[in-house]
């Protein structure tokens, strides 16, 4: 074997361990791709039940308690305040 034979069969690993760390890197990115794809897909139909009501997601009892007693709070003081 000649050496440039060998300086060619070097060229060839190198193009090959070039073509196979791009081919890596490509596979990555199609993977993160999927999930971000696959996530708007359930914000999307997180969205879709949240304006088509019977389907929308529903605040538990005492996060609606919660929002009661603030509406309660805040028009309390706004009363107190109409009255000084």
């Amino acid at each position: 074997m000649t050496d440039a034979d060998r300086i060619e069969e070097l060229k060839s690993a190198l193009d090959e361990q070039h073509l196979v760390s791009h081919v890596t890197h490509l596979e990555q990115s199609l993977d993160e791709y999927k999930k971000r794809a696959r996530l708007l897909q359930e914000e999307n139909e997180r969205l879709k039940r949240g304006l088509l009501g019977q389907k929308a997601e529903r605040f538990s009892t005492n996060e609606a308690q919660l929002s009661l007693a603030m509406f309660q709070i805040a028009f309390r003081h706004g009363a107190h305040r109409n009255q000084r």
